[in-house]
């Protein structure tokens, strides 16, 4: 919205309606950003399901009507916010062939549950979890609907095919864009009230379910409008529509060509971190190091931070990742709060026989080489975890404007041998 004449016009007409942080293209969140979110392998069981449902209706053979319930409940495990479509596609196919359901549904089922019995440890703790979040639905307020113009740019092909489905001049095809205008609705008129709030109160449950709204309408009324509606106008813009979201890989490709040419190649992703003195030392001699446990100065109280990819790209293990995240998806322990807590004392050198503490959690390597990593503190650091920890040295600024900072580790003294 930054560029003029459209976007800045479009950021005035936002201005004029309660401000929420709202995914504005969910596709590009999930595909562009790398942020392995709704859509991905929630579209991968279902194109399974789809080859199951096709292979059932060539050869009648149950095993396949067995995969096609095997999906739904493990969409439950890879990606609930999926179910919906799932679910919808699969009682699709059995209303569809209703007069076979003395043969599918018991398939069905027994493809569900033999996948659900598979995952019982898991999804009894999850489920408990989950119910501990008290996440239920509620009524999107009055004023916090998303506003119009915007909603028909996030979403122009779902609406532009309804529109195209309603006008067909087939009842298959009116019935089937009233079916997604009201899921469409729905997602306008009701939303998850979870753990988010404030002006993220809608954006988990519109990042989540408008990607499966899109991708319903596009796969359903989609091949109906270019194959069977009435008239040539309809099948001609509803082409237009299908090809429409393709153009996003013109998106896709514009960084990889426009990247710098020193990162070409580097497929491990760690050439942003190696174009700088201090990570590409630790990481080297991280990776010749034996495989152990290590912690760093936590960088901020959050998630999306740089925070443990050093070790992980050496193919370390850390004892405290992202503290942001580690927190919402370990249901708010308290153990990890007094982690992130520990390591604050630790790195200020305030934890008193710190050495002992250290090997009494299995840490084996103490990484330093932050930029709030000073020499002072370095001092108090050292004498707390001797003499269980050793100081390998990877660099030193002895003058100059970096005042004698260090880059290295302490490294765990090995037991003396028997």
């Amino acid at each position: 919205m930054d560029k003029a004449p459209v976007g800045t016009w479009l950021k005035a007409y936002q201005s004029r309606f309660e401000h929420l942080e709202l995914p504005g293209e969910p596709f590009s969140y999930s595909i562009y950003l790398g942020d392995y979110h709704a859509p991905l392998s929630g579209y991968y069981l279902m194109g399974l399901a789809a080859m199951a449902v096709i292979l059932w209706s060539r050869e009648r053979k149950r095993r396949y009507a067995v995969i096609a319930g095997c999906t739904l409940t493990w969409t439950v495990l890879a990606n609930t916010w999926a179910l919906p479509l799932q679910a919808l596609g699969i009682a699709a196919w059995l209303l569809f062939n209703l007069r076979d359901w003395r043969l599918l549904v018991p398939s069905v089922a027994a493809g569900a549950a033999a996948v659900w019995l598979l995952a019982w440890v898991y999804l009894s703790a999850f489920t408990a979890s989950a119910a501990g979040y008290g996440a239920v639905f509620r009524m999107v307020p009055w004023n916090e609907h998303t506003p119009p113009l915007l909603l028909l740019i996030f979403m122009l092909p779902t609406v532009a095919l309804i529109f195209l489905g309603l006008f067909s001049g087939s009842p298959q095809g009116r019935r089937l864009g009233m079916l997604w205008l009201a899921f469409l609705l729905f997602t306008e008129y009701f939303y998850v009230d979870d753990v988010y709030s404030g002006i993220y109160d809608r954006f988990n449950t519109t990042l989540k379910w408008w990607p499966w709204v899109a991708a319903g309408t596009l796969m359903t009324l989609g091949p109906f409008v270019l194959e069977r509606a009435a008239s040539r106008w309809v099948r001609a813009a509803g082409l237009v529509f299908c090809l429409y979201p393709c153009l996003y890989v013109l998106d896709l490709w514009g960084p990889l060509l426009s990247f710098p040419r020193e990162y070409a190649g580097r497929m491990e992703g760690a050439a942003y971190l190696t174009k700088d003195e201090f990570p590409r030392l630790m990481l080297g001699r991280l990776k010749v190091e034996k495989p152990g446990v290590a912690v760093e100065r936590p960088e901020k109280e959050g998630g999306f931070t740089d925070s443990a990819v050093i070790p992980l790209f050496a193919g370390q293990r850390m004892w405290l990742g992202w503290y942001g995240h580690e927190l919402l998806w370990r249901e708010f322990r308290e153990d990890v709060r007094r982690r992130h807590d520990n390591l604050v004392t630790l790195f200020a050198g305030e934890m008193p026989d710190a050495g002992r503490w250290l090997v009494a959690q299995g840490i084996d390597y103490v990484l330093w080489y932050r930029p709030g990593d000073t020499p002072d503190l370095w001092e108090k650091v050292n004498r707390s975890v001797g003499p269980q920890y050793i100081w390998c040295d990877i660099l030193t600024y002895e003058n100059g404007g970096d005042n004698g900072e260090r880059v290295g580790l302490w490294k765990r003294v090995p037991p003396p041998a028997r």
